[in-house]
């Protein structure tokens, strides 16, 4: 690409300052969506590489040729995977010279060295890997997928990231090899990258990302961060029953986060706002969770939703036997029941969408949850739920309002359609008549020509004989 171009792409008077560059790509790549302008995407990612290329080979006096793990290092701006010292690689060489290794073998170190999650043995493995020109052999990328198909879910993201960017697997056109690594590398992991243009931006996208990242062995502090710093959902402000759906997977992971994970999550879920106003609730628990609390169990968790789901059985029960409003409050008076606890809402919520309440028992119950102005979602869902006629209510009304308009019509149409079968019936007994009328006097008719006949031929049998 001509120098021109790459400082006009990226909006720049001189390529010689590295952070100069960095601060206008990333400027320019927000004027530029990968899926809406991806041909213009790519040449602003080509112009970003050659001018980091260019800015190093200047600061280097054009002697030196830039590795390319230290191109890819400025890059990403990533600490953890900055180039080793001149030194270091001499050393490397040295080894590998001295004792040649087989392909299989470089691939188990490197496997090894993820495997443990040292950072520095990756970067060395990576890096002779590089000199040995093994980054764009088919052979090896081949048998380094194979292997990571076993332990990718152990790798950290910051190490995903790493690897994508050493084998240059964030390139637009990728080799088959290539592209199954790249697969492996992120099988089984939220791609946040991806995520961020192609998600539908919804609830489900969040929980979906949120139970990926729970079923980690271990936390992976930055994929979280990641994660967090990006809301790709409708609404910023997560509701309460959402909550209370992560509330459920955080139970059912096998480690805690970090304090700077904590606090982002704390944020984004609003829990110190809801605390203000709801200290026992939803927000609490996970707040217990998330500071790694001992005081709040497993134990207590359960203890807690059989609690719930017992009461919520016994507000199902009243609702289908249909009770009368002096039995339901008589309940409501002996219950204990939380009118906040929101697990207890949505349970609530799902029973009452199957009944139709009396107007008495509406009041009743929109008075004690306080419904009336309901500022929650979860008030809002158990509101709608009472005031929702249920399919089979509905079915029945229906029935109901059918056979009283039948009853009805029938009371007007009957007597109409008989007295119409009756004059039916008169005049077709009136065309029988005459039908008949006329039969008679065809008959009549004839037997008097037959009569007439005979008497002719008589007379002429007379005359004869004369």
């Amino acid at each position: 690409m001509e120098l021109e171009q790459i400082k006009g792409l990226l909006d720049l008077v001189n390529l010689e300052d590295i952070t100069a560059i960095k601060k206008a790509y990333a400027k320019q790549v927000k004027l530029h969506h990968p899926e809406e302008e991806p041909q213009a995407f790519q040449l602003l990612q080509t112009a970003y590489r050659e001018a980091v290329q260019y800015a190093q080979a200047q600061r280097a006096g054009h002697a030196i040729k830039v590795n390319v793990l230290q191109e890819k290092a400025e890059e990403s701006n990533d600490e953890s995977f900055e180039a080793v010292s001149a030194g270091s690689v001499s050393s490397c060489e040295g080894l590998v010279q001295a004792a040649p290794k087989t392909t299989d073998e470089r691939i188990e170190e490197l496997l090894q060295a993820l495997q443990s999650g040292n950072t520095l043995a990756v970067k060395k493995q990576l890096q002779t890997a590089q000199r040995l020109a093994l980054l764009q052999d088919t052979a090896f990328l081949t048998a380094l997928s194979e292997g990571l198909q076993n332990q990718v879910n152990l790798l950290s993201y910051a190490m995903r990231q790493t690897l994508i960017q050493v084998f240059h697997l964030d390139a637009g056109q990728l080799q088959p090899a290539q592209q199954e690594l790249l697969s492996s590398i992120r099988q089984g992991i939220p791609d946040f990258q991806s995520y961020r243009y192609s998600c539908k931006r919804d609830t489900a996208y969040l929980l979906d990302t949120w139970r990926a990242l729970c079923q980690s062995r271990e936390e992976d502090s930055e994929a979280w961060l990641e994660f967090l710093n990006h809301k790709h959902w409708t609404k910023d402000t997560v509701d309460e029953l959402t909550a209370e759906k992560i509330l459920a997977l955080e139970m059912k992971k096998c480690y805690a986060h970090s304090s700077a994970v904590a606090g982002k999550i704390y944020s984004f879920l609003h829990i110190r706002d809801h605390l203000a106003q709801d200290p026992a609730q939803t927000y609490a628990k996970l707040k217990e969770l998330l500071s790694k609390d001992a005081s709040f169990t497993q134990q207590n968790f359960i203890s807690w939703r059989n609690h719930v789901q017992k009461q919520a059985l016994q507000f199902f029960e009243l609702s289908h036997e249909d009770k009368g409003a002096e039995v339901w409050e008589e309940w409501l008076h002996k219950q204990s029941l939380d009118k906040a606890d929101l697990y207890l809402l949505e349970r609530l919520s799902y029973y009452a969408k199957r009944h139709h309440y009396k107007k008495e028992v509406r009041n009743l119950l929109f008075s004690y949850f306080e419904l009336e102005t309901a500022d929650t979602p979860a008030k809002q869902s158990l509101r709608k739920a009472i005031l929702e006629e249920p399919p089979a209510y509905r079915r029945k009304k229906q029935m109901l309002l059918l056979l009283a308009l039948l009853a009805a019509l029938s009371a007007v149409l009957i007597p109409a359609l008989l007295g119409r079968a009756q004059e039916q019936r008169k005049a077709e007994d009136r065309k029988q008549e005459e039908l008949r009328n006329i039969q008679q006097e065809m008959l009549e008719e004839s037997q008097r020509k037959s009569q007439e006949q005979l008497e002719a031929l008589q007379k002429k049998i007379e005359a004869g004989n004369q």
